[in-house]
């Protein structure tokens, strides 16, 4: 798997996912997106795989969308923003980030191994929508949730509010 903020690890009948962007909280990128995605459709094409386990490195399993990325496509001054191009863009990249999310939901709910979430640390905004995909959630005596959303002005996605 050529990004690396994904690992993907099938070993005696067990999947094995690890969310690593440590340093960044395992935040949610349009790149991690897709790689999520493409790691839990793999599994779903893998006979051999009887078991999933969702896991992420570092303190934290995944505390929301990378806010960092996200100002990078807004921009940081109004005529920036106001750019057409940079719309054009901005509209693209969430729209492909929703779309992979949504994806990722789906495949987990759809296949047929049972799914482990282990949590340790925050698990907000889609980190908390990952939790909630689960069969099976572990979590650690620090273990913190929290929808995340409504401080950015959202509604929730990853479908939180239907598990």
């Amino acid at each position: 798997m050529p990004d690396a903020s994904i690992l993907l690890e099938i070993t005696e009948g067990v999947a094995v996912i690890t969310l690593n962007r440590p340093l960044q909280r395992n935040t949610m990128t349009r790149q991690l997106a897709a790689a999520l995605r493409d790691a839990v459709g793999e599994i779903g094409r893998t006979p051999s795989a009887k078991a999933v386990l969702l896991r992420a490195a570092g303190e934290h399993f995944m505390v929301g969308a990378d806010l960092n990325w996200l100002g990078t496509l807004i921009g940081s001054t109004p005529d920036q923003a106001a750019n057409p191009e940079r719309e054009a863009l901005r509209r693209h990249e969430i729209a492909g980030l929703i779309e992979d999310a949504h994806s990722i939901i789906l495949g987990l709910r759809q296949l047929p191994q049972p799914v482990v979430i282990a949590v340790r640390g925050a698990a907000a905004g889609f980190g908390l929508s990952l939790a909630c995909a689960a069969d099976f959630l572990l979590t650690s005596d620090n273990a913190r949730f929290r929808m995340a959303y409504n401080a950015l002005g959202a509604s929730t996605d990853g479908g939180a509010a239907y598990h």
